[in-house]
């Protein structure tokens, strides 16, 4: 599928350019796998999304071999990461984001998964309806990425503007306007679709929009010095 072999190139772009990343991102004969220890969160090929090695992801992910509109900024994406990188605090998470009617019986399919692995499932409360963040990983040590698993119950048109999708997070030691700054000269200025604001602090997160491909929605979000994922971890997610 041509979207998932795009993603196995932007992430192995990032793991050239920030040699940190390299660490968690483990190139493999079939594709590559976001590695935390020895066990992978998820593997991707050019046909599949493996979740813990035990649950294809494709179907959720409603990605098809088809002819579309697709679009991607990858060589916008790897100059940026160039004249950012010294300033990348680290890899935050990868996610993916897809409609599910039933929340509860997911969570229950993906809490079976953690069996036998030495990963959890925490969940940051959203405040939306329709919406459940959950997060999966090992949050003792933070400089450590997670996996992000964003599950929308479908109930409006403009929903289809961002899911499926799939989505690269960043940390950076910048300010959210050093960051717009950098991010125009190679996006252009519709880059960011969302922002997240604290009132009398300012911007701490931005989600950038990277492309299309097969339906499937590309996504790099950048926060800026201002994130504090230690309280991330530690405080926002709650085990379940």
């Amino acid at each position: 599928m041509k979207a998932y072999q795009k993603i196995i190139t932007l992430l192995e772009i990032l793991k050239e350019i920030y040699k940190p990343a390299g660490r968690f991102l483990v190139t493999k004969q079939e594709g590559i796998s976001l590695q935390v220890g020895k066990e992978p969160l998820f593997t991707l090929s050019p046909s599949s999304f493996l979740f813990l090695g035990k649950v294809n992801l494709n179907d959720k992910l409603g990605v098809k071999n088809q002819k579309g509109a697709d679009f991607l900024k990858e060589k916008e994406y790897a100059a940026f990461l160039k004249e950012i990188v010294s300033s990348i605090r680290r890899l935050n998470h990868l996610g993916v984001g897809y409609f599910c009617q039933d929340s509860a019986g997911e969570i229950a399919i993906l809490k079976g998964c953690l069996k036998d692995t030495p990963f959890h499932l925490f969940e940051e409360k959203s405040g939306l309806a329709n919406s459940r963040w959950l997060f999966v990983g090992n949050r003792a040590v933070f400089e450590n990425p997670l996996l992000e698993i964003v599950l929308e119950k479908r109930k409006a048109s403009w929903q289809d503007k961002w899911f499926p999708h799939f989505q690269i997070d960043l940390d950076l030691a910048l300010t959210f306007e050093e960051i717009r700054q950098i991010a125009d000269k190679y996006f252009g200025q519709e880059f960011f679709r969302w922002e997240l604001k604290v009132a009398n602090k300012g911007t701490v997160l931005g989600m950038g929009w990277l492309g299309e491909i097969e339906g499937l929605k590309i996504r790099l979000d950048l926060g800026s010095s201002l994130r504090k994922t230690d309280y991330h971890r530690q405080v926002l997610l709650k085990e379940i």
